[in-house]
Order: structure tokens, then C-alpha cells, then sequence
């Protein structure tokens, strides 16, 4: 049986397959068009998307979300990551945090796995982060130049595109061996 990624990022996608294929998973892509909820939890965003895309491909797949909590900010923009990060550029956030001395911040990526008629099941992947008052790094787009990964300290912008996908592989790491072991792909 295959499983389809609701994507519409060729890069993420072959990453995912990349990882999913050790399981013998196989994995097509959806780049479906859902209107995404908005809601103050990521837990709401991700399990709805996953539940609506499910339904319309009338099968299962895996949906995947993040929020950014800033702990200085009231743990803002959390859900609300990809439309703040259009709207407010690094130096706006380097301006907002400017007299702050905590800076901490937590990255969360919450992978969804639905099915028609079935409960979700969520796999979590969380990353300690601090916000930096300048630019460091070329890669990446957004805010990827101001957050430090605490663990290997460098910002999201000093890592390549397989670096970052590493960092929050976990999700899917974990998914695969849940899914492999519900005996589905046998």
C-alpha cells in the first residue's frame, strides 16, 4: 500500500522517501491545495490538515507542521509561523527581542498520520533554539539567519537543505517504525 506526503516541496519530499524507503514504505507525493485552519495550536493546524487531505485522497497520508515559540514573545508567532514570516522580516524580530536578554526559543515540527475512519497518530519532533540579535548564514529563507540550533550551534542558515531535514528527522524516523510495525507495507 502506498502512503501519500502532502507536499508540494520536490526537496522535502525526496528527503522523506529517503528515509521512508529503509522501512520499505512507499511514499507518493500530494501537493494538495487545503485551506489550512487557524487555530493557537500546532496539534490543531497539523491533525486538521491531515484529516482533510485523508478524506479527499480517500487514503493515508502524512501531513507536516511547524511552529516556531518564542519565549520572550509570549511564545508568539508558534502556528502562526509562516504567515508572521512573511510579514515581519529577521531585522524586525531582531529589533522586537532587542532589549531582551532571553531569547530562548523551541522549534516544533508535528508530522500527521491520518486515514479515513482511523484515529491520527502525531509524531514530535522538538528543537531547542535561541533567537540572535544579527544575521548569521547565507542558506535557507525567513528567519533561518537569526535562529541558532542550540545543540550543534549554528543558525538554520549555516546548515544545507540535508542538514536541516536531518535536524527534524526524527518525526519521520519514529513514523516509520510505528508504521512498519502495524504491518501495513507486509
Amino acid at each position: 500500500m502506498k502512503i501519500s506526503i502532502v507536499t508540494s516541496n520536490e526537496e522535502r519530499y525526496n528527503f522523506v522517501k529517503q528515509t521512508l524507503i529503509k522501512y520499505k514504505i512507499n511514499l507518493e507525493k500530494k501537493p494538495l491545495h487545503l485551506n489550512e485552519i487557524q487555530a493557537d495550536t500546532l496539534e490543531e493546524v497539523a491533525i486538521n490538515k491531515a484529516i482533510t487531505a485523508a478524506k479527499q485522497l480517500n487514503g493515508p497520508c502524512i501531513c507536516e507542521d511547524t511552529e516556531l515559540t518564542i519565549k520572550a514573545l509570549n511564545n508568539f508567532p508558534g502556528p502562526y509561523l509562516k504567515f508572521v514570516q512573511e510579514k515581519l522580516i529577521s531585522e524586525k524580530i531582531i529589533t522586537l527581542l532587542k532589549n531582551e536578554t532571553m531569547r530562548d526559543a523551541t522549534f516544533r515540527s508535528l508530522l500527521v498520520y491520518a486515514q479515513p475512519n482511523e484515529e491520527t497518530k502525531t509524531f514530535e519532533t522538538k528543537i531547542d533554539c535561541k533567537i540572535l540579535n544579527k544575521k548569521i548564514g547565507l542558506q535557507g529563507r525567513g528567519w533561518d539567519n537569526i535562529i541558532l540550533i542550540r545543540k550543534v550551534g549554528k543558525t538554520l542558515a549555516e546548515h544545507t537543505s540535508n542538514e536541516k531535514f536531518n535536524l527534524w528527522n526524527k518525526g519521520y524516523i519514529d513514523f516509520s517504525k510505528w508504521y512498519s510495525k502495524k504491518g501495513v507495507n507486509k
